[in-house]
């Protein structure tokens, strides 16, 4: 299991047909280290995003296990963040394919331009995505796009966010 702190919840590598591969967490210099390190969010200010500092660790990962696919699960905002990695992820030609993302009370993350490219993304076989949500779960339906108020509906109607990937909804 390779943990990601903050950002999203958890990152899997896996061998196909194998149990899961516990990977160490990798600077750029191979030793152990923290990816929410003082060095690490410094890193960040000078120009790299954090989805970009995982997504380099990974990359050196898969160097070293070729055969591990990528996994990416959160919860709640951990699962917003984790649908917007795994988009990236996906597009991305140095990981293996499909990515996998499962997620758990999330809210909904992307407007109508990051929807048709995940969905494209997902025709391709390149990416999947599972969302479990409880049918009484007030994050699942944020942020809310005008259902209350009529001129945000007709005013931001290429700005509403969505649900991407398969969504299984739980109810009583």
């Amino acid at each position: 299991v390779y943990y990601v702190p903050y950002v999203p919840d958890l990152v899997h590598l896996t061998q196909q047909g194998r149990k899961l591969v516990k990977l160490p967490q990798t600077n750029k210099q191979g030793s152990d280290a923290d990816v929410a390190s003082p060095m690490k969010r410094k890193e960040a200010r000078v120009g790299k995003m954090k989805y970009e500092i995982i997504l380099e660790q990974i990359v050196a990962l898969l160097e070293d296990y070729p055969d591990c696919r990528v996994f990416i699960a959160g919860h709640s905002l951990g699962g917003a963040l984790s649908t917007l990695f795994a988009l990236e992820a996906a597009a991305d030609e140095r990981i293996p394919k499909p990515v996998t993302c499962i997620t758990s009370g999330a809210p909904k993350v992307g407007n109508k331009d990051f929807l048709l490219a995940f969905e494209e993304l997902e025709k391709q076989g390149k990416l999947r995505c599972l969302q479990i949500a409880n049918d009484r779960d007030p994050v699942t339906w944020s942020p809310p796009n005008g259902e209350f108020n009529p001129f945000y509906s007709v005013l931001c109607r290429n700005r509403k966010f969505r649900h991407v990937g398969l969504r299984v909804t739980l109810a009583e």
